[in-house]
């Protein structure tokens, strides 16, 4: 079951929407606040969804029983493994598979962090960027699993990261669950595996 809602918008003066969203879409984030005196919405779709109006109303319409395809996110993933891998690991991996190092940054930081410090909350970026990015691929760390999501990074870097998962136990996106041979063949064909190797 899922609620269905409908957002109806008075004075619009912005709408843009990206060219090829479905009603297959997912939004993967709202952000709702006020820019000149006017309501903003910004949804990702995964690409930005932006709404702005003098005013909103937003009306429950009820429930529908849907079938909910798998998805998976393009923004975020989390790698699953029973001790989360050093910093080294990732700079190494994600370094080889680009051709190129990589370096581990604090939020806005033009420099490398330093050797030996933990990179929960730190962004995965090429060296060369540093002085004109802010983000990169942000990293979160669980107690049994490490969370990526894409913040700014260039395509390739992204493809990387995500091929570097490979080498831990699992992955999780969106509303699937993969192995790492599952999450392997998804990033070479864009193919998912059959729906029950694809649940936790």
């Amino acid at each position: 079951m899922v609620e269905v809602w409908e957002l109806a918008a008075e004075e619009p003066v912005e709408f843009g929407a990206p060219p090829d969203v479905t009603p297959g879409h997912v939004i993967e984030g709202v952000e709702a606040g006020e820019a000149g005196g006017r309501l903003v919405v910004e949804a990702w779709v995964p690409e930005s969804l932006r709404l702005v109006a003098a005013a909103m109303t937003i009306t429950p319409l009820g429930q529908e029983q849907r079938v909910v395809e798998p998805w998976v996110s393009a923004t975020e993933f989390v790698a699953t493994t029973r001790t989360p891998p050093a910093a080294e690991f990732w700079t190494d991996q994600v370094g080889a598979s680009l051709g190129t190092p990589v370096v581990w940054r604090a939020l806005g930081g033009t420099t490398p962090r330093q050797e030996g410090q933990d990179y929960d909350g730190c962004f995965l970026q090429r060296p060369d960027k540093l002085p004109t990015t802010r983000g990169g691929v942000l990293c979160l760390l669980g107690p049994a699993s490490v969370s990526f999501r894409w913040d700014g990074a260039d395509r390739a870097l992204w493809a990387a990261v995500r091929r570097s998962a490979s080498a831990l136990d699992g992955v999780r996106t969106g509303n699937c669950a993969m192995s790492p041979e599952d999450w392997t063949t998804f990033l070479d064909t864009g193919r998912l595996p059959a729906i029950d190797r694809l649940r936790p």
